[in-house]
């Protein structure tokens, strides 16, 4: 999952082998990539890029409701954070401003798949039926 702000790219990498995770940065005006370590408090896997406020933010998954078991997905445009929720499984939105967890109701969730949306440039026609 990419973010953009400020015209730069960002997005989550790898340092080495030991998986220890930095932001990348991108600027393509003057072509150079940036790495920025996380520090000791949130060196995990489960941090998130997202835009708060108009800010760079990153969401570090802590929920006493929740433990474990969840795959983020990204913020929506209310900054509250979606992810899936395996124990549940449901989708479910963080609301930052409150604390507070919702899980949504989704009808025949057997035939429903969360996926992460990408921007692309690259158009992709429909199926022609007929």
């Amino acid at each position: 999952m990419f973010v953009l702000i400020n015209g730069n790219l960002h997005w989550l990498g790898y340092i080495d082998e030991k998986r220890v995770q930095t932001i990348t940065t991108f600027d393509p005006d003057i072509h150079t990539f940036k790495e920025m370590s996380f520090p000791d408090s949130i060196v995990s896997s489960w941090n998130v890029l997202g835009v708060y406020a108009g800010k760079l933010c990153v969401k570090h998954l802590v929920f006493s409701q929740l433990c474990d078991g969840i795959e983020p997905l990204g913020f929506t445009l209310r900054n509250e954070f979606l992810f899936y929720h395996f124990n549940n499984k449901a989708l479910a939105l963080y609301d930052p401003d409150d604390n507070n967890v919702k899980f949504l109701k989704i009808s025949n969730p057997r035939r429903r798949k969360p996926v992460k949306y990408v921007d692309s440039l690259v158009w992709v026609a429909p199926d022609q039926v007929g």
